[in-house]
């Protein structure tokens, strides 16, 4: 439930940038597959310092820097949904779990 609300509000906010499937563009990285989300900051990337060693890093680096020309726009239950699903997607059992800021930070990544 939590990732398809996050589908509609990614294809609304995040696509345009990151691409319909998540695959990313000249405008952002992938979100979805193989080059998704490292633990390591590409050497390219602007914004992104930390390592993404959990949902939650992954979690504090959205709200903080996503939609790049508003930064912390959406609600945070939008931003949690959006996770949720990009988890989902990436093959990372969410499902029956809700995700925020507790279970985030279990959720190991690297």
């Amino acid at each position: 439930m939590q990732a398809a609300r996050g589908a509609k509000i990614y294809d609304a906010q995040c696509a345009i940038c990151h691409g319909a499937s998540g695959q990313g563009t000249r405008e952002g990285p992938a979100v979805v597959g193989k080059d998704a989300l490292p633990l390591d900051p590409r050497p390219n990337q602007k914004l992104r310092k930390n390592q993404f060693k959990t949902a939650l890093d992954v979690a504090q680096f959205v709200t903080t820097n996503m939609p790049p020309k508003n930064p912390g726009s959406l609600k945070e239950s939008d931003y949690w949904d959006i996770l949720s699903f990009d988890l989902k997607a990436n093959g990372v059992a969410v499902a029956g779990k809700h995700i925020d800021a507790t279970s985030a930070a279990d959720i190991k990544l690297h």
